[in-house]
């Protein structure tokens, strides 16, 4: 997502309000682009207009409809949560995403067979409204956490749903999960 000045014009500010202040309203117009766009090719997929005051996240989950199955979603750490999690994958798509530390780590870690020793597997428990709404998932989602520190950074954690550590490498989904910081400074 990115944030974008507007044209000052009444019919904008209506519908993508200026920030405000304390000094009251002094700015344009701010609408957040929200886009799904290709990793390697830049191509914007698709992409949403939003208010400022629509969060980001989901602004983001309605642009799950355009994955297909196959697909690999990247994303940073604001936006892993339950229901991103089941949308993608009900898509038949997987996700990759960076994982704030604070998020799950306190569940079970299952070993991952062959696997790096800083990867791990959990199982989180859907609320009953998204097992309601994804019943092919069983009421669980099983994920691969994997964590890393780069040289002169603090640990850090991805999360993916593409299980099988010998197909889907360590090493590779790291590599994989920074190559998109190429788009994010791009746009």
């Amino acid at each position: 997502g990115m944030d974008v000045d507007l044209p000052r014009h009444s019919h904008l500010a209506k519908v993508f309000p200026p920030p405000q202040n304390q000094h009251g309203v002094r700015a344009r117009p701010q609408a957040r682009l929200v886009g799904l766009v290709g990793l390697w090719d830049g191509i914007c997929y698709a992409f949403r207009w939003t208010s400022l005051q629509v969060g980001e996240q989901f602004s983001a989950r309605k642009l799950l409809g355009f994955l297909r199955a196959g697909d690999l979603l990247l994303c940073d750490r604001n936006f892993p949560d339950k229901a991103t999690f089941a949308g993608v994958l009900a898509k038949g798509a997987d996700f990759l995403f960076h994982w704030p530390s604070s998020r799950f780590l306190k569940l079970p870690r299952l070993p991952v067979a062959h696997g790096h020793r800083d990867e791990w597997y959990v199982r989180i428990p859907l609320p009953t409204e998204l097992a309601e709404q994804y019943p092919a998932l069983g009421g669980t989602l099983q994920v691969r956490i994997l964590q890393y520190q780069l040289p002169g950074f603090r640990p850090s954690w991805l999360v993916t749903s593409l299980l099988d550590a010998q197909e889907f490498a360590y090493q590779e989904l790291v590599k994989l999960y920074h190559e998109r910081w190429r788009q994010e400074t791009f746009h």
